[in-house]
């Protein structure tokens, strides 16, 4: 089985349409991230899927 990589604009989708600016910040600011990967022969960077919905789950804050 394959896993889905995705690149920084997925991401940012994801974590709710957020700049890829604010992306780097809170990518510097939280050590738990996953880890990017690069395509070779590229500099383009990709996360997984998996990993990356992962820490949205952990590290979503409930909001009464």
């Amino acid at each position: 089985m394959h896993e889905k990589i995705i690149r920084i604009k997925q991401v940012c989708k994801r974590l709710g349409d957020i700049s890829e600016t604010t992306f780097w910040r809170i990518r510097k600011e939280c050590n738990d991230f996953p880890t990017s990967v690069k395509i070779k022969g590229t500099s383009i960077k990709c996360w997984s899927e998996s990993e990356v919905n992962q820490w949205i789950i952990d590290n979503r804050e409930e909001v009464e």
